[in-house]
């Protein structure tokens, strides 16, 4: 992919960001928009969510087809820790259980809280975002000393 095509990316969602912000009043996250499909939030239309909601996965899967990436749904890694099988999709299904559990108990996702929420210096996304960093540094100092990898 060209640099150009990275910027691109960024200020289309820079932008589809501050419009959402504008039109509803609350920041943009998928977690949100999880809920009002799912009918959990009455304010925001459940059409408009469900529509943004295939947008994502359907350019997603153009800008990988687009771009010779590969669409499988486990790489190597992956496959080593959990299988390449049933078991594999088994774990990506309950790790996205559990990433949506923890999004709705933390009220947002790490890029909500660290875009949206630090941007707009809310004390609750402060605190989850250095939460998030604080524990990612942990875990990955871990791993490096489990797995000799370099921290």
């Amino acid at each position: 992919m060209e640099r150009w095509e990275f910027w691109l990316g960024a200020l289309a969602l820079g932008g589809i960001a501050v419009a959402t912000l504008a039109a509803s009043g609350r920041p943009l996250g998928v977690s949100g928009f999880v809920a009002a499909t799912l009918g959990r939030r009455a304010a925001a239309p459940r059409l408009g969510s469900a529509l943004f909601l295939v947008g994502i996965v359907v350019g997603g899967a153009l800008a990988a087809l687009g771009s010779g990436w590969s669409t499988s749904l486990a790489d190597a890694a992956h496959a080593r820790f959990f299988g390449a099988g049933a078991s594999g999709l088994a774990a990506l299904l309950v790790g996205g259980a559990l990433v949506g559990f923890g999004t709705s108990w933390a009220g947002g996702c790490t890029s909500g809280h660290g875009l949206a929420g630090v941007s707009r210096v809310q004390p609750g996304s402060l605190v989850a975002t250095a939460a998030f960093f604080g524990t990612a540094v942990v875990v990955s100092l871990a791993l490096a000393q489990l797995f000799g990898g370099a921290a």
